[in-house]
């Protein structure tokens, strides 16, 4: 058990610098369903070993969807979003994912039909280290880092949330300016 809990440990404490560390690149006019769909295809066999369907929907016309942004922070988000909720459903659920560009922005949703949250898990579920997940593994660092990159990105998040209905994260950004 000591053993265990200091690999826990280690693990926690690498991750954490990793996001110390983390240089952030130079931001660029990215459409957001590009980093999105590379993430999703990087994380299909997860879906598919946990029995969890992921489904895409992208709107708008490409134009419509771009931020300034750097592209591996835009994949990082996506990572961390989508792997959450992935972890967070049952099989036989699906997650769906959609990217738009809307008049006010450009809109990513991410939402899972899981065990949801109460409200006092969603007032704490952006701070670093808080995870429901400590005994599968969790560090608590996934949502952090979404927090984090939306806050960079000029990003605003709305999370809506109930036991046994699942989760709901929207995030709206910015459109680029050309």
């Amino acid at each position: 058990m000591i053993a265990d809990q200091a690999a826990r440990i280690t693990r926690i404490v690498g991750r954490l610098h990793d996001v110390v560390r983390r240089r952030h690149g130079a931001p660029r006019p990215v459409d957001l369903a590009e980093p999105l769909g590379q993430v999703l295809w990087l994380l299909e066999p997860e879906a598919r070993a946990l029995g969890v369907a992921l489904r895409q929907q992208t709107l708008g016309p490409p134009a419509s969807r771009v931020v300034t942004a750097d592209p591996d922070e835009l994949q990082q988000l996506c990572l961390n979003l989508i792997l959450n909720a992935l972890q967070a459903s049952a099989e036989g659920s699906e997650v769906t994912v959609e990217v738009a560009g809307a008049d006010t922005g450009v809109r990513l949703v991410v939402q899972d039909r899981g065990h949801g949250m109460n409200d006092a898990v969603r007032a704490k579920v952006f701070e670093p280290l808080f995870s429901t997940r400590v005994e599968r593994g969790g560090t608590g660092l996934g949502l952090a880092v979404v927090k984090g990159i939306a806050d960079r990105l000029g990003a605003s998040i709305d999370l809506q949330s109930a036991p046994g209905e699942g989760a709901r994260f929207e995030l709206r950004f910015p459109r680029a300016r050309r």
